[in-house]
């Protein structure tokens, strides 16, 4: 069942295409007036870096195709001053006159005075013109050691152009590819450090201009030029009226400002025409447009309506569901834990490779919470074995053996550093050469990346260094087990996946290798099926209590996404042991969507007002003041916390959650209702309250049946770094997948756009630099999340984790939630519904 299109033939029709025929004139006034000045750098006495600028300006802006003869003479007058042949006996002889003259007067080209920008710049555009153009311009820019110099680890403008340049790399110009590891990595550094900077190396970073729609560069480069100082004007008008002639008729429809003066029949021009019939809809899709005389104001849709999908998983297809396991079964799971406790734990001739190898399988295969206690002694022997033989082993070890062992200690808790990647870099302190082809060693080091601190930058290089490699590799390697690993790897690293798809799709790529222990493959078959036989148990004891409540029927504005609730909370805690806290939690997401869709998109502020007072005082006598829609949903929640919290008296710490997230919600409401876009830091220090990961969090750690100690609260304040950055990773995965649609809606108020806004930039660079607070985020989140784990061992500090890997999942390629895809509906079958069948020796499993 696929999602509805947005864009429906009444909407089309609608759409105006006319373009006033004086901005036509106005065009071809324009188009001239740039004819001339390309005339004038093809004769003049510009410089070649002028004239590469130039020529830059005009494609990026979108103009190439209006200027492809001029452009081609200005090239050919690079080409030449280059010395690079370009036939002259078929060329005009003027365009040698030129550049003759151009030498004489003392300005011509100078191999040991050019900068690293006009040089990297010079390569990639004639390359993208087809100019036969060499590598060996960066000779110029290394040392007698062959490495880059040191003067251009702070060049930005010249990091940025190298960057760019890398990417038309032929295969065999491994100087090219170096120059991308060299820029990247220099790049990185300089964000913290360059603020002007950071938005041209995070645009860069995220996307090389090379792999970039030609129409969205178009729009975000015209938006940049607009806040240069220096910015051709000439160019910007032609530009900007050229993108809205060819795109008047879409949603994106462009209008800058930049000290011009349009009149106001030009936007009027821009918008659809309001039909009657077809009004509601028009509402819901208009999209915003940055209006001239106010480029940084994001006019909002006053709609307030969302219409969502139903549900496919309705009451009587999940009270269908097979939740059998046999009995038998049971028994020969026990029987098989105990034959892998003696295989590994009785048998000490394995070498700590194979330890390391032994408990990454176990763990990966979904089997590490029945092992908990026979892994903690394995890995107290890995690292008494090391301070043991630290130096010979340092010596010993594989890039693959190196990178594990730093990932399931850290992932432990345990205090490891990055200096184990020393060893495995030049005197150039780049990585040795040999490792750009070991397969298995940029696997473990890509997986060991994604554990990184924010300080350790060696980390961060090296997650460059294996992406790139692993890229590489992918067009080459002929083992389709190995090319299925890399490609998995870089679609979702490992430590970001949630556990149970994880356990699933590692099951599998087991089965295949032929060195798998069929103990180990058969235990974990039995035991994903076990678990997910207990997972339909308590879907249908959810789904009885949804049905019970009908708040689906009674508000039909709301997203009736009860499995979409309980998938989330199987990512969050899945060991079969907190059965009730998946039953507990999955009431809380479901109830937490519905009043989500209350503040969002149907009560009016005055009655969101009262409903937060009502519930934070938790006075069902107030309930009458209330509107009927709203008394059905605090009815709801005061029954469902109230059941949770009575057990060890909870309550009021779970309604002063609560109380918290529809304050957050109200902020929200309130802005929306202003038509208010603050500045992101402002919008992000609200919204990571706002996406309710405190409260699913808080909830969590009292249904995973801890004993209540009198200091509970804080005990839970102990937690709030570790609540706070999983919910700003949920946060901004949220908002990268959920923006469009909410923008549809007239709801401005998220990061993409909060970012747009304050630096008046287009959706691509916003979205680009959310990716980055997203990277941050993670690394932010893994650091408390060692700290916290050398102190205590508590299943929370895990559900934190898990918290943030769900969020991934679910919103990984678009809104799993408010508008689940086939994809989203897949996952759902692999981890609830479809038991995995494979055969093991005699033994099959279903």
């Amino acid at each position: 069942m696929y999602q509805r299109t947005t864009w429906s033939h009444s909407f089309i029709q609608v759409l105006d295409d006319n373009f006033p025929i004086d901005y036509k004139g106005k065009l071809r006034e324009l188009e001239k007036k740039v004819k001339v000045l390309n005339v004038k750098f093809e004769n003049g006495s510009f410089s070649t870096l002028e004239l590469l600028e130039h020529i830059d300006d005009i494609e990026k802006m979108g103009l190439g195709y209006r200027f492809q003869n001029g452009i081609r003479k200005l090239l050919d007058v690079v080409a030449l001053r280059y010395g690079i042949d370009v036939g002259l006996e078929e060329k005009e002889e003027s365009l040698h006159e030129a550049s003759l003259e151009f030498r004489i007067l003392g300005v011509g080209h100078e191999e040991k005075e050019e900068s690293l920008h006009e040089a990297s710049l010079g390569f990639r555009i004639l390359r993208e013109h087809g100019y036969n153009v060499s590598q060996d311009f960066l000779w110029r820019f290394k040392d007698s050691q062959g490495g880059f110099m040191e003067c251009l680890q702070t060049d930005v403008k010249g990091l940025l152009s190298l960057y760019e340049a890398s990417h038309l790399a032929f295969m065999e110009e491994s100087d090219l590819q170096d120059a991308e590891l060299f820029a990247a990595k220099h790049l990185l550094k300089l964000k913290g450090q360059e603020n002007e900077a950071l938005e041209h190396i995070n645009h860069t970073l995220e996307f090389p201009l090379y792999h970039r729609m030609l129409r969205l560069q178009a729009r975000c480069y015209i938006d940049a030029c607009n806040k240069r100082q220096d910015a051709n004007l000439l160019l910007l008008e032609l530009a900007t009226l050229d993108f809205n002639k060819k795109h008047l008729n879409l949603p994106m429809a462009l209008q800058l400002s930049y000290q011009l003066s349009f009149s106001r029949s030009f936007f009027e021009a821009c918008k659809p025409k309001r039909n009657i019939q077809h009004i509601l809809e028009a509402k819901i899709r208009q999209n915003h447009l940055i209006r001239c005389g106010d480029k940084s104001k994001v006019y909002q849709a006053d709609s307030r309506l969302a219409i969502y999908q139903p549900t496919i998983w309705s009451h009587d297809l999940i009270q269908g569901l097979d939740n059998n396991f046999p009995v038998n079964f049971e028994e020969r799971a026990r029987e098989l834990e105990k034959k892998v406790v003696h295989d590994y734990l009785n048998n000490g001739c394995f070498r700590t490779l194979e330890l390391l190898e032994h408990i990454d399988d176990i763990e990966r295969l979904g089997l590490g919470y029945r092992f908990q206690s026979h892994i903690q002694r394995l890995l107290d022997v890995i690292t008494s074995l090391y301070e043991i033989n630290d130096e010979h082993d340092e010596k010993e070890k594989s890039l693959h053996e190196a990178s594990l062992k730093f990932r399931i200690l850290r992932q432990h808790g345990y205090n490891v550093s990055q200096a184990f990647l020393r060893k495995f870099k030049d005197s150039h302190h780049g990585f040795i050469k040999y490792l750009h082809t070991d397969i298995k060693g940029l696997l473990s080091l890509y997986e060991a990346s994604h554990l990184a601190f924010m300080e350790e930058s060696d980390l961060h290089e090296a997650k460059l260094f294996a992406t790139k490699h692993l890229l590489k590799l992918k067009g080459q390697v002929n083992d389709a087990q190995a090319l299925e690993q890399i490609n998995h790897a870089l679609e979702t690293p490992l430590y970001h996946t949630m556990l149970r798809l994880q356990a699933r799709c590692y099951i599998y790529a087991y089965n295949k290798r032929k060195d798998a222990n069929l103990h180990l493959l058969e235990l974990a078959t039995l035991d994903f099926n076990r678990i997910q036989a207990a997972y339909k148990t308590e879907l249908k004891e959810v789904s009885k209590w949804w049905k019970n409540i009908g708040l689906a029927q009674e508000l039909s504005f709301v997203r009736d996404r009860l499995m979409e609730c309980f998938f989330w909370t199987v990512g969050v805690v899945y060991e079969p042991q907190y059965h009730s806290c998946r039953v507990g939690l999955t009431k809380v997401c479901a109830l937490i969507t519905v009043i989500d869709d209350i503040y969002d998109v149907y009560g009016s502020l005055d009655e969101l007002v009262i409903f937060t007072d009502v519930v934070k005082r938790w006075d069902v006598r107030s309930m009458e003041h209330m509107p009927r829609y709203l008394q059905i949903g605090f009815e709801a929640l005061f029954d469902t916390i109230t059941e949770i919290g009575s057990h060890e008296d909870i309550t009021p710490i779970l309604v002063k959650v609560w109380g918290e997230l529809l304050e957050a919600f109200l902020v929200e409401a309130k802005w929306a209702h202003a038509k208010y876009i603050p500045k992101l830091e402002d919008y992000l220090d609200n919204a990571w309250l706002s996406v309710s990961g405190v409260v699913i969090l808080t909830h969590g750690y009292f249904l995973t049946n801890q004993e209540i100690k009198k200091d509970v609260v804080e005990s839970l304040e102990r937690y709030g770094d570790l609540m706070k950055w999983s919910s700003m990773i949920f946060r901004l995965y949220n908002d990268l997948a959920t923006s469009t649609n909410e923008i549809e809606r007239g709801e401005n108020v998220n990061a993409i756009s909060c970012y747009m806004h304050e630096n008046g930039v287009c959706e691509e660079v916003a979205r680009a630099y959310i990716k980055t607070l997203i990277v941050e985020s993670w690394r932010r989140l893994i650091k408390v999340y060692v700290a916290c784990s050398q102190d205590l061992a508590n299943p929370f500090i895990d559900m934190s984790i898990n918290l943030a890997r769900i969020s991934c999942s679910t919103y990984q390629y678009g809104d799993g939630i408010g508008a689940p895809d086939a994809r989203a509906k897949d996952r759902v079958f692999s981890v609830i519904i479809e038991p995995i069948t494979i055969r093991v020796k005699e033994h099959k499993y279903t």
